[in-house]
């Protein structure tokens, strides 16, 4: 009776156990394609980042000051939700068009546009870099190019599933990082 037991215990265990491994396989493989897929995508030059949330990266009085102002939204000094705006990288052959909402801090006091804050740039760069990382299945998108009054150094890191984060350094502000995804055009 005990071996009996024993034997049909095994089988179902060893029932799951193939199971579980042609699932992961099957997952693995749908992994694998997606990634393709996004290779694809980043090497045709026609795709479009679309941002969700801001990540600024300020001083730690700008942060109290904002999480006092933002303290009735869903809004925090340290994430800006941009479901309500439109805040995009759009990348076209060798053009690139970027209108991303900024909420960071100003380097310099001569900054000429104050009505709008927004990191705006368009044309081509004067530095693009695609690196592929096939071990860690992301994709890095790295260029530089020049605003109306300042320089951008823009860092795109891609994931299979499409969503991305986008650093962005710049001339005459602090840092930010964007969260989103990228879309063909």
């Amino acid at each position: 009776m005990k071996i009996k037991s024993l034997i049909s215990v095994s089988f179902v265990l060893l029932i799951c156990l193939s199971c579980a491994k042609k699932i992961s396989k099957t997952e693995s493989r749908n992994s694998q394609v997606a990634y393709n897929e996004l290779k694809a995508l980043v090497n045709s030059k026609s795709y479009s980042f679309n941002a969700r949330s801001a990540n600024p990266m300020q001083s730690n009085e700008t942060i109290e000051v904002n999480n006092y102002l933002l303290s009735r939204t869903d809004n925090t000094g340290l994430r800006q939700d941009l479901s309500t705006n439109k805040s995009f990288i759009s990348i076209k052959n060798d053009s690139i068009i970027g209108d991303l909402a900024y909420f960071g801090e100003l380097r310099t006091s001569s900054y000429n546009d104050a009505g709008n804050m927004n990191i705006k740039f368009k044309g081509m760069p004067y530095q693009y870099e695609t690196i592929i990382n096939d071990r860690a299945n992301e994709i890095t998108v790295k260029f530089k190019i020049k605003g109306d009054s300042e320089d951008f150094n823009v860092i795109m890191v891609v994931f299979p599933n499409k969503n991305a984060k986008v650093s962005i350094y710049s001339s005459n502000r602090t840092a930010i990082q964007y969260l989103g995804e990228v879309l063909p055009i």
